[in-house]
């Protein structure tokens, strides 16, 4: 297995009806792009792959809903574009030797890939790039003692099935050889020394592109498809250098005997793939040390959670690490 995540200059750009746009690792990391409409708030959260942030990060959780469309129509329209390949003789992308009949090979469906596929499905709507908004490569994301030897990635105002299209579009740039143009999405479903696939779909709260995200390996140990799907909110450790706007969410008042948990929300900022600041509405969701100035009147636990115990004022401070301060004042009413 490679770990190569050395990034090699970008191929230029054709023309194409849409703006598209790629990213060449030593294994071909590839993107293309589009844009969706908005959805509701998410509930449950989902994990990342790391429990503690690391240096000069920190975890934030991203509101969005996930799409999950069945494994077997994603891998029937995968594996007839396969098979096409092999059949019609089009160049291999690993040997550069012409495709046969006998080379073909269906993929099959990875649930470590698809966990990865789904976490990176959510940051690149964060961060429209194969590097993570935590600054790392995406081949740092382990799952169940596996990881993806490639990637795609697609933007596009429908989802996961319009992103293989995304990809299968650059079939006539790699049949006609075209160096110009982009061909390694395309070449990525077609290799076939990738044999297994996890693919994962997801949209912000807030509304914008689809992320969808495809990860290629050689092996997997298990096939089952993840049952996430519907709203969630995504862990995600992001650049602290990325965090704008830091707020705290508290009432202005609260009755005694009353009890409500604060939140810190922000906004995370990274440059967008057709150019601007990409600008995406986040919480703290780790790293936020919280305290009461009048803990009898208002006490405040390690969660944010105030419990309102008699009249008075009381001022709650939270402090986001490495970052700044913020208080409000509260007031406690009968």
């Amino acid at each position: 297995m490679l770990h190569n995540t050395k990034l090699t200059a970008p191929k230029p750009m054709g023309k194409r009806p849409y703006p598209t746009r790629i990213l060449t690792f030593f294994l071909f990391l590839t993107l293309s792009l589009f844009q969706v409409s908005s959805t509701a708030l998410a509930a449950s959260t989902r994990p990342s792959d790391v429990k503690k942030a690391g240096n000069g990060n920190i975890l934030v959780g991203i509101s969005g809903t996930y799409e999950q469309v069945s494994k077997s129509k994603i891998l029937k329209r995968i594996n007839e574009i396969r098979k096409e390949a092999c059949e019609n003789g089009y160049i291999n992308p690993s040997t550069k030797e012409k495709l046969t009949p006998s080379d073909y090979v269906p993929m099959k469906w990875s649930s470590n890939l698809e966990w990865i596929a789904q976490l990176r499905a959510a940051e690149c709507t964060v961060y429209e790039s194969h590097t993570r908004p935590n600054n790392q490569s995406c081949f740092s994301i382990r799952h169940g003692n596996e990881q993806s030897w490639a990637e795609n990635l697609a933007w596009n105002y429908s989802g996961l099935m319009a992103g293989i299209e995304q990809w299968y579009g650059e079939k006539n740039d790699w049949v006609n050889q075209d160096t110009s143009k982009v061909t390694g999405h395309y070449t990525s479903l077609i290799n076939p020394n990738y044999r297994y696939i996890g693919l994962g779909s997801f949209v912000r709260s807030t509304g914008g592109w689809y992320g969808v995200a495809g990860e290629f390996s050689s092996s997997a140990n298990s096939q089952n498809q993840s049952k996430v799907k519907g709203k969630y909110v995504q862990t995600m450790e992001v650049s602290k250098k990325n965090v704008q706007k830091l707020s705290l969410s508290a009432p202005s008042s609260i009755k005694v005997k009353k009890t409500k948990t604060l939140s810190v929300s922000c906004k995370v900022a990274y440059p967008g793939i057709m150019g601007g600041i990409n600008t995406t509405n986040a919480k703290i969701l780790k790293g936020v040390t919280w305290s009461s100035s009048k803990p009898s009147v208002l006490s405040i636990n390690s969660k944010g959670k105030i419990t309102a115990k008699k009249a008075g004022k009381a001022t709650i401070s939270a402090k986001v690490k490495g970052m700044k301060t913020l208080k409000k004042t509260i007031k406690v009413t009968k």
